[in-house]
């Protein structure tokens, strides 16, 4: 999705740490963008540890049930036994 010269509301903007003025100038008590980008991002680290913790888990489970029915599955009778 790309958004060019898309205007965003000042009332809908989440100014946490930093916000815009009235001729539309951004303000920041973080002077640094690579300190802002950094910090935004640092906000989705726990996101992203939790999701890789539920897929893993989640793959153990289907490993567990897949080993689980290997071990029950019969596909062909046993060729040693005449009837």
């Amino acid at each position: 999705m790309i958004l060019d010269n898309f205007i965003v509301p000042k009332d809908n903007l989440l100014g946490k740490y930093g916000d815009i003025d009235n001729e539309g100038n951004y303000k920041s008590e973080i002077k640094s963008s690579n300190q802002r980008f950094g910090l935004f991002m640092s906000a989705l680290s726990g996101g992203r540890a939790s999701l890789s913790l539920s897929t893993c888990s989640q793959a153990l489970n289907a490993l567990t049930i897949a080993l689980r029915y290997s071990c029950s599955r019969k596909q062909f009778d046993n060729p040693q036994k005449n009837d």
